[in-house]
């Protein structure tokens, strides 16, 4: 019997957050949570067991080999150098940037589906056509342009899914985040510690110490982190970053419950960073077929990327003093445990110049609203503004009082329903907003054009009423012409 490839293999992976129902539960063993060839590596038949881990170890090994194979000479050396950190910094000349911006919004223009990137640069265009922001994608795919704008809007699709509208448009700062996922963060498991030698940022994933509350927490503490170590780091922009999994102390079941419940692989798709390299370090061996699987979910330029390291505590340290991540780039000491004061001494720098910098922010925009809030209606005309969700609650208020406003007789009494929605609409926290000339924000309209906004929503449904009712009409009396001619005949 031919025997099947690792990538023929049908497994379930950590990839989709769906598929660790089986995790969940605490009575299921560590097979439950994994199916196909692999699940057999956790059998209760020693046989079985060992035969499964071996071959889905070798399945691994010769996917990484056959790849190696057949990259030419100098793209297996761009690879290696990579994982040893001793790779050129690409040059940056002015030229080749203005380029690449120039060839970047055109390139974007081209690409029609773009929802999540559509709607952040409706709400605050400033800062989705920053070029230092735009810059950062490009580096992070060598200046491939078409790479790099899909690479955003894959970007502005996942940001809409964990952050929503109200927060697409902005730089997420500590305040977006919620208790739960300001709890993934302070666990210091998941961390940009520090630097190697060469400036690439070391990125951390500690599994023996993650206490995520669910998926979504976890994926908003990655997401902060690392955009709030790269955004303003044009050094870790320009080399990458270095990513070490460290399962060492966590058992398999908590191994799979934190890596069934992330999309950790697809942020690597969607963040303006280049992956360098990527080491793993596990201490039992019955991690290896597991690992060996999750590595088929990466891209194939970050799997080739992968280093395995087998061993205990000192052991793995060892290897990775090897490759220039010395023990004082570590997050955590020989005895596995996260060093104390460190990340918190970090974390508290990190929020203090958030702070400064919102601080000088709203001080240059001198009372201009930089973006809305989903509760907000905003005056404009076309698809976007008719779409934007508080634009859609004013409808759905404007529909609701309309049969009271068919019956007011004068002009105040139609004002005075036209109030009453304005101060229903801001106890909900709604403002009426409307884009800044200087394209820099919003500002909020005074309560005379807000109510020509809510006056304008009743004639526009009063006159597609009518316009409905007379189609409506007409069909009736064509159906009953063709009718009568039908009996005459």
């Amino acid at each position: 019997m031919k025997k099947r490839s690792f990538l023929e293999a049908d497994y379930s992976s950590g990839s989709d957050t769906n598929s660790n129902s089986g995790c969940e539960s605490s009575s299921s063993s560590p097979a439950a949570c994994f199916s196909g060839p692999f699940s057999a590596a956790f059998s209760t038949q020693p046989r079985s067991r060992r035969k499964a881990k071996k071959n889905a170890t070798d399945d691994g090994e010769l996917l990484l080999a056959k790849e190696m194979g057949e990259l030419s000479m100098q793209e297996r050396e761009t690879v290696y150098e990579d994982i040893h950190g001793v790779s050129k910094e690409a040059s940056e000349s002015a030229e080749l940037v203005k380029s690449c911006l120039e060839q970047f919004e055109a390139e974007l223009v081209g690409i029609r589906k773009k929802h999540g990137y559509d709607k952040a640069i409706f709400v605050n265009p400033k800062y989705v056509r920053d070029e230092r922001f735009r810059l950062m994608f490009l580096r992070a795919d060598n200046f491939n342009v078409a790479k790099s704008a899909r690479r955003i809007i894959n970007h502005f699709d996942e940001k809409y899914k964990l952050f929503g509208y109200n927060r697409i448009g902005k730089r997420i700062r500590w305040d977006d985040l919620d208790e739960d996922d300001r709890h993934s963060v302070n666990t210091g498991a998941t961390q940009l510690f520090t630097k190697d030698k060469t400036g690439r940022g070391l990125f951390f994933n500690v599994y023996a110490h993650r206490r995520d509350k669910s998926a979504i927490h976890h994926l908003r503490a990655m997401w902060y982190t690392f955009m709030t170590a790269v955004q303003d780091d044009q050094q870790i922009q320009r080399k990458g970053i270095v990513l070490v999994a460290y399962t060492i102390g966590a058992t398999i079941k908590e191994f799979f419950r934190n890596t069934g419940m992330t999309r950790q692989q697809d942020f690597e798709k969607v963040l303006p960073f280049r992956v360098c390299a990527i080491h793993v370090c596990f201490g039992d061996r019955r991690f290896q077929p597991i690992i060996s699987t999750f590595m088929a979910a990466h891209p194939q330029s970050n799997r080739l990327r992968v280093k395995i390291h087998l061993g205990s505590h000192m052991e793995c340290q060892y290897f990775l003093n090897s490759f220039g991540i010395h023990e004082s780039m570590l997050p955590f000491g020989s005895d596995g445990n996260l060093k104390p004061g460190l990340f918190e001494e970090r974390l508290k720098k990190v929020r203090d110049q958030e702070e400064q910098e919102d601080a000088a922010h709203r001080k240059l925009l001198n009372g201009v609203i930089p973006y809305p809030t989903i509760s907000d209606v905003l005056c404009g005309r076309g698809s976007p503004f008719q779409k934007f969700p508080g634009n859609v609650q004013l409808q759905q208020m404007v529909e609701e009082y309309k049969p009271k406003h068919d019956l007011a007789t004068s002009r105040m009494a139609k004002t005075a329903i036209s109030v009453q929605v304005i101060d229903e609409l801001k106890r909900k926290g709604a403002r009426f907003l409307k884009r800044h000339e200087s394209n820099l924000g919003w500002y909020e309209v005074a309560p005379e054009i807000a109510r020509e906004k809510v006056a304008m929503s009743f004639r526009n449904l009063s006159r597609k009423t009518r316009v409905s009712n007379t189609s409506v009409g007409s069909n009736k009396t064509t159906s009953s012409s063709s009718s009568s001619g039908a009996e005459s005949s």
